[in-house]
């Protein structure tokens, strides 16, 4: 599992994120240079295989655990997520959640929806200091 300062370090090096929303996707990703991944899709019946493919091809993994059928907003569904996959981190747009899956040392990026200049500043004025390692817009 990567920390938060190898995770910067490895943005700037490797600054392109790859965003996966299908198995045609996964099956590129596994062989393009990008190493980080966003993991967009996915059952509790295939996750973990989709996160052992991308672990293999030495990839940081991330999964949008909202996006994840099967799973729930609660802080069960990264406890399945940390007991029956290899992820480094957690995406969601629930803020207890992120919480929740820093409190077991797990990287967490907090997911915004931003619809107008209104809410990027609502954003810029949120106490996040104690919340997520990143936030993705």
């Amino acid at each position: 599992m990567i920390g938060h300062t190898e995770l910067i370090g490895l943005l700037e090096s490797s600054p392109v994120i790859a965003a996966i929303k299908n198995d045609q996707g996964l099956e590129r990703c596994l062989s393009c240079g990008c190493k980080v991944v966003f993991v967009l899709y996915g059952s509790i019946n295939s996750i973990a295989d989709i996160v052992h493919q991308l672990k293999e091809a030495g990839k940081v993994v991330f999964v949008h655990i909202d996006l994840i059928d099967g799973l729930s907003a609660r802080e069960a569904a990264v406890d399945f997520l940390v007991k029956n996959t290899r992820i480094d981190g957690i995406i969601s747009t629930k803020p207890a959640l992120i919480k929740y899956a820093r409190s077991l040392n797990y990287l967490a990026i907090q997911r915004f929806f931003v619809l107008d200049s209104l809410a990027l500043e609502n954003i810029r004025k949120a106490d996040l200091n104690d919340s997520a390692d990143l936030i993705e817009i």
